[in-house]
């Protein structure tokens, strides 16, 4: 699921996130220093927050739950 989370996040996040979650392009949160849990990173992958729109339309579940445990990966 890591790889997979990997690849989605690469294809889909970089551009605002970057490649280590620390560009905060856009607005977007500094993923290196989120406080939000597995649970609380696929809530908000799922149905967005501030300025990021929700992605409960474009992945499913399974590659909500990969993303979310990719950006786990990215804390400090």
């Amino acid at each position: 699921p890591l790889l997979h989370g990997k690849a989605l996040f690469a294809a889909n996040c970089v551009v605002c996130h970057g490649a280590d979650g620390t560009l905060g392009g856009s607005g977007a949160a500094d993923l290196s220093n989120s406080e939000l849990d597995l649970a609380g990173s696929q809530n908000t992958i799922q149905n967005g927050k501030g300025s990021m729109q929700a992605y409960k339309k474009v992945f499913d579940e399974t590659e909500i739950k990969a993303l979310a445990e990719y950006v786990q990966s990215l804390k400090k």
